[in-house]
């Protein structure tokens, strides 16, 4: 199982007790601000514009359900409000949707953005942000890649998002097992961003399943390198290997150095590493790794995924033990 990559950039090291000063004087900033908008706000709730600002800042301090009622208020008439006011309110409730775990939710309003407002400042985003959710969380790559597709051509996703949507694009690729239309994207992906990682992974598997096995193994041996004390970056890159079924001694290496670095104590590195042992003809070990992984499970979301994986492992042993049937002679 893939998880979350950190993004590419560390702030240089200072001292703890000056973090921890700006931190709370950041944090003292955030709700002085966040009262003085609250009251411009009750000063004035008809104001749009008051709302919608007092809205962005309960988003910035990730108060999403309180940002809820006031956004359901703007939105009961979107005929009222001006053009740019009303995408605004759709895009935010999007975010509120997401936030809460209504994918399908959050979607349904970005695409009403796209529909009823794509000449707004947020139909880019929007775009983007649909994509993303339609791929990764409720895996249909198919509506996700005719958005891209669509909204990249006529011009609706903008720079310098263009190059985000070409990864997206080159992702959906991947996945879809169509490696020479993925390889034909290489030069047009992100830099220095925070999909670097995604990218270093994937590029591999690319070149490999292109015919450049050789160019391939190298960079296979580079991006080790890069995340040998990296945990989710080691895990990633096992995940990304196994899924595709390419090297899967080192992605088995990976999993195991991960395992290592994280004590046994992160259910998706358990995954990962079920998997490469299921792959790898060790059944009896994989049912044991990935019983680890449901133990430490932290959504019954993913508990359900995880003993899924776990009754495929589990009827493969069966299978395996099952004696083989007798040959009739006549």
């Amino acid at each position: 199982m893939l998880a979350a990559v950190a993004g590419p950039l560390a702030l240089a090291p200072c001292p703890a007790s000056a973090r921890a000063a700006d931190l709370a004087g950041a944090q003292q900033r955030a709700a002085l601000d966040l009262d003085r908008l609250r009251e411009a706000h009750e000063r004035d709730p008809a104001s749009v514009k008051a709302t919608l600002e007092y809205v962005r800042a309960l988003i910035r301090a990730s108060r999403d359900e309180s940002a809820r009622p006031l956004l359901y208020t703007l939105l009961q008439n979107p005929a009222s409000l001006q053009p740019a006011e009303a995408a605004e309110a759709f895009f935010h409730m999007g975010g509120v949707h997401l936030q809460a775990g209504e994918d399908y939710e959050a979607v349904a309003c970005w695409r009403t953005v796209l529909r009823d407002y794509r000449a707004s400042e947020r139909a880019s985003s929007a775009a983007i942000n649909a994509a993303v959710v339609l791929f990764r969380g409720l895996n249909d790559a198919g509506q996700a890649f005719n958005l891209l597709t669509e909204c990249t051509r006529d011009g609706t996703i903008k720079s310098p998002q263009t190059e985000l949507a070409n990864f997206l694009i080159f992702e959906i690729y991947v996945d879809r097992r169509s490696y020479t239309e993925a390889r034909g994207l290489l030069g047009s992906l992100p830099t220095g961003s925070e999909h670097y990682g995604a990218i270093r992974n994937l590029v591999p598997v690319v070149y490999w399943k292109t015919g450049d096995e050789a160019k391939a193994r190298v960079l296979v041996d580079a991006r080790f390198e890069e995340v040998k004390d990296d945990l989710i970056g080691l895990n990633n890159l096992a995940a990304v290997l196994a899924e595709h079924g390419l090297d899967l001694d080192r992605a088995l290496a990976c999993a195991e150095r991960a395992l290592r670095l994280s004590d046994g104590r992160r259910h998706y590195v358990w995954d990962t590493y079920a998997d490469l042992l299921f792959r790898t003809g060790q059944i009896a070990k994989a049912i044991d790794a990935e019983e680890k992984a449901v133990a430490l499970a932290t959504s019954e979301r993913v508990r359900h995924e995880y003993r899924a994986r776990l009754q495929t492992y589990r009827a493969a042993a069966i299978g395996k033990r099952r004696p083989t049937s007798e040959v009739q002679h006549e």
